[in-house]
């Protein structure tokens, strides 16, 4: 019997937004719980971790951390690599999106104005174009349809 899935998180896309990713891309069905309020307050305490998102599979076992979460939906969708090579560049793929989210993240949430800009300076002249400047060779090395192999994996997911 397939499984029963539910992905918890904010009411935005951010760090719950690739689980979503993976399900549209493999056509799951899953259960998209978007919390906020109360009703975060509520569920928090019942996290793994006290944050989101969480993964909850067949209403028992909880997944948490994006890239965990993230990694387990591709190996059980088939949106992987196909060897552990081809994994490995996924992961490489994954961890160098969150070095971009999170320095999105402080620039979005930095309070000092002259710090923001400094931050907001750095993000548009040295973190974005080395981001995409990676991508790109990376794309071109592959042969220029997917970042990892011959068919869409998570890296895709991951980068979009």
């Amino acid at each position: 019997m397939p499984a029963k899935y539910k992905i918890s998180y904010f009411d935005i896309r951010g760090k719950g937004e690739l689980p979503r990713l993976i399900f549209a891309a493999a056509g799951k069905d899953f259960e998209d719980e978007r919390l906020s309020g109360d009703k975060w307050t509520a569920f928090k305490p019942k996290t793994p971790y006290g944050q989101m998102p969480v993964l909850t599979v067949d209403d028992k076992t909880m997944i948490n951390q994006t890239g965990a979460i993230a990694r387990y939906l591709a190996r059980e969708f088939g949106l992987y690599g196909s060897n552990n090579m081809e994994n490995t560049k996924c992961d490489i793929i994954i961890e160098t999106t969150v070095d971009v989210l999170t320095a999105m993240i402080k620039l979005h949430f930095e309070k000092d104005e002259a710090q923001k800009e400094e931050l907001g300076k750095k993000f548009s002249t040295e973190v974005l174009p080395q981001f995409f400047t990676y991508l790109c060779k990376v794309l071109k090395e592959n042969g220029g349809k997917f970042l990892v192999g011959s068919k869409l994996t998570v890296a895709d997911m991951a980068a979009f």
